[in-house]
C-alpha cells in the first residue's frame, strides 16, 4: 500500500516540475511563428505578430497550468 503512495506523490511531482518546461515550450513556439507572420505581412518596427503570438501563448500556458493544478488537487 505505501508503494502507491509513493508512486502517486512521485507522479505529482514529476507533473509540477514539468510546468517550467510547458511554458517556455508554448512561448517559444509563439515567437516563433509570429515571428514568421511579422516578416511575412512586413511588420519590422513594431513585431505586432510577435507580440500578439507572445501574449497569446502566455495567456494559453497560464490556462494549462490551472487546468493541470486543478486536476491534480482533484486526485488527491
Amino acid at each position: 500500500m505505501p508503494e502507491k503512495s509513493t508512486k502517486k506523490q512521485l507522479n505529482k511531482y514529476v507533473s509540477l516540475a514539468s510546468i517550467p518546461f510547458q511554458i517556455g515550450t508554448v512561448v517559444y513556439i509563439g515567437s516563433y511563428f509570429g515571428k514568421i507572420l511579422d516578416l511575412k505581412f512586413g511588420f519590422a518596427k513594431p513585431p505586432w505578430m510577435t507580440l500578439i503570438f507572445v501574449l497569446f501563448a502566455i495567456a494559453l500556458s497560464f490556462y494549462s497550468i490551472i487546468k493541470q493544478l486543478q486536476r491534480i488537487n482533484k486526485n488527491e
